[in-house]
């Protein structure tokens, strides 16, 4: 390995599963986030598309009473 310009380290096992949980926990987090937003998006989405129709629905029954 040196001739590579490496080097090899030895680590207790604790603490790489410790860091790998960490890892994992950041990761479903960032999911989680994810999630959320692309929830939001979707609900903000649908409600534009209904105020639009509750909108075209009232400009065609006021146009209609005259």
């Amino acid at each position: 390995m040196q001739k590579l310009g490496g080097s090899i380290s030895r680590r207790p096992l604790d603490d790489v599963l410790s860091e790998v949980e960490a890892n994992q926990d950041a990761a479903d987090e960032a999911a989680k986030a994810a999630r959320k937003t692309l929830r939001e998006q979707r609900k903000a989405e649908k409600k534009e598309k209904r105020e639009d129709r509750v909108a075209n629905l009232k400009s065609k029954f006021a146009g209609s009473k005259s």
